[in-house]
């Protein structure tokens, strides 16, 4: 049940990435076919860049910058990649929300 639980929201948050959805709710028959559209949109986004450069950032300074040995400085590395994880993905879901519910 637990893979149920997981697949079909990917599966349907992929298909419905190929259409203009006008509520996550709506059913299928209110879906408009988008095509590559919605991707041209948010991959030419400021915000998504921004979300994609600081992903990148974090992603060096936790795993090349700090030490990767898991018995240097432990905790510094868990709170310096929780911090900036939460910060990035909250950035990137705000800006998404709001790209799309205009």
């Amino acid at each position: 049940s637990l893979l149920i639980m997981f697949v079909y929201p990917v599966c349907r948050t992929v298909l419905m990435s190929f259409f203009q959805v006008e509520s996550v709710t709506a059913t299928m028959a209110d879906w408009s076919f988008y095509g590559l559209g919605n991707y041209t949109k948010i991959f030419g986004s400021a915000s998504f860049m921004i979300s994609m450069r600081n992903m990148m950032l974090i992603w060096f300074v936790s795993r090349v910058l700090l030490p990767t040995e898991p018995s240097h400085q432990p905790f510094l590395k868990f709170f310096m990649g929780l911090v900036c994880f939460l910060f990035n993905d909250f950035y990137l879901f705000s800006s998404v929300l709001l790209y799309f519910c205009k």
